[in-house]
């Protein structure tokens, strides 16, 4: 005979779903209250000249890309 497993009944799982529902309103309401975000983020430099010049030439590339694929003028 083999090793029986344990069975994880729904009131475990409930139980770390509450858990983890709680620390993510936790963690909302300490940012809140210091103004700092939680978790980080993705840090955005800013916007240079260069970066901007870019942009516009990639949506420019793209809009003729779309024309040349779906026809149009």
């Amino acid at each position: 005979m083999g090793i029986k497993k344990i069975k994880v009944g729904k009131t475990t799982k409930k139980a770390g779903g509450l858990i983890k529902a709680a620390k993510t309103t936790l963690g909302g309401v300490v940012s809140a209250i210091s103004g700092k975000r939680a978790g980080g983020g993705r840090r955005r430099g800013k916007m240079t000249p260069e970066r901007l010049a870019r942009k516009i030439l990639v949506e420019r590339l793209k809009k003729k890309l779309y024309k040349l694929k779906y026809g149009g003028r």
